[in-house]
């Protein structure tokens, strides 16, 4: 090859090689950009902060402390509670928008609790609901 034919063919390298350059270089573009969509999608959390917190795990040691001050606390019979005053609060709004509380305290009447039998003689008048 003389002269005159190399310098064509140079040439036409050269423009090969730099096409080959932009192509690489734009390869490793892509590559880079997928592999980065990809870590921060798998690394992205759709769950909300808040429900994050709700769905942690509860550790499994019960407070031995609270389950013994459970069974010490003090049970009340229907007959003491109907001794504690019952508590009424009525809330109002008047017509100008404001809202009027009123707190009554009332003593509490003890309940007598009916049996099938007491009610039966209620219904019907008898004295005895014995059957005959």
């Amino acid at each position: 090859m003389n002269a005159a034919q190399e310098q064509p063919f140079i040439k036409s390298l050269f423009r090969r090689q730099i096409i080959l350059t932009i192509f690489v270089v734009s390869l490793v573009a892509v590559g880079v950009w997928i592999g980065m969509t990809i870590y921060f999608s798998l690394h992205k959390s759709s769950i909300p902060p808040t429900v994050q917190r709700q769905v942690q795990p509860l550790t499994p040691v019960l407070d031995i402390k609270t389950l013994q001050d459970l069974r010490q606390r003090k049970l009340y019979p229907d007959e003491v509670l109907s001794t504690f005053p019952i508590i009424k609060e009525i809330t109002e709004t008047d017509e100008k928008g404001l809202k009027k509380t009123a707190v009554t305290a009332e003593a509490g009447t003890p309940k007598k609790e009916s049996t099938a039998t007491e009610s039966a003689t209620q219904k019907t008048g008898t004295s005895s609901a014995t059957p005959q």
